[in-house]
């Protein structure tokens, strides 16, 4: 588990839930010599801890977003149930 917080505009420190005990933060060679899925997980912190109206998309990932929003809606009128789709299969494959 890794706790972080804001020191500046732009500098953080990042510390474990092990350096937390003797406050001692993460240098960026630290960082680094992180398996894959610990800074996985310090990604998905960093991303978790922001608000909804912190979040900023592009233009592009607005069209990008709408275009498969609308098609999702359209999907949900072609909808088959499962019953539909097993009874189907097993008359193609009996």
């Amino acid at each position: 588990m890794w706790t972080i917080w804001w020191e500046s505009d732009v500098t953080f420190k990042i510390w474990s839930s092990q350096a937390i005990k003797t406050m001692t933060p993460l240098t960026p060679d630290e960082i680094v010599r992180l398996s894959p899925t610990e800074r996985l997980d310090l990604i998905g912190q960093l991303w978790d801890s922001l608000q909804q109206d912190q979040l900023r998309l592009t233009g592009a990932q607005q069209t990008e977003l709408e275009r498969r929003l609308e098609s999702l809606n359209r999907d949900r009128q072609d909808e088959v149930t499962w019953e539909a789709l097993k009874a189907e299969l097993e008359q193609r494959c009996p």
